[in-house]
């Protein structure tokens, strides 16, 4: 179920959750993140070591339709905890590339707008995560439907 508006309402949200929940459906929600930066202790004129505007999907599930999020011996990832993030190969050699590899139990800041609007201004805001594990890319990592189309983020 996708919408063109950023956030359903509540009366529409619980009206797919009832109906779905009989489908076994399970909810998720997609956004994009500004950036997602490896914290390290910088001085003020060093470069971060990030990468900017990645999709981000919040599931309770790493076995889906599409596919399982597998780690690199073929193994089903367990369900990240709520402190916690799952991150796609793709991701890990990015930050290898930058000169930082990274690792599980490292952690990893994400920044991204608010929902909501104060007074016609956005706010951006920050989050520290854990990484608790490394998807390969096949299966879940690299299924399209587990985000909605958006024009010029999602459509390639």
């Amino acid at each position: 179920m996708t919408s063109r508006q950023l956030i359903l309402s509540p009366e529409v949200d619980r009206a797919a959750a009832r109906m779905l929940t009989q489908l076994g459906g399970k909810p998720s929600l997609a956004f994009l993140a500004n950036a997602i930066t490896v914290p390290l202790p910088t001085k003020r004129d060093e470069r971060k070591i990030s990468i900017p505007y990645s999709t981000v999907i919040g599931i309770d599930s790493t076995s889906l339709p599409v596919g399982a999020f597998m780690d690199e011996a073929g193994q089903r990832l367990p369900l990240p905890g709520a402190d916690e993030i799952v991150i796609n190969r793709w991701m890990a050699d990015d930050f290898t590339a930058q000169g930082h590899p990274i690792s599980i139990g490292d952690p990893l800041e994400l920044s991204f707008f608010k929902p909501e609007t104060l007074h016609g201004r956005v706010e951006e805001t920050r989050c520290t995560l854990r990484i608790s594990g490394i998807t390969e890319m096949r299966g879940a990592a690299v299924a399209q439907s587990l985000v909605p189309d958006v024009e010029g983020i999602t459509d390639e």
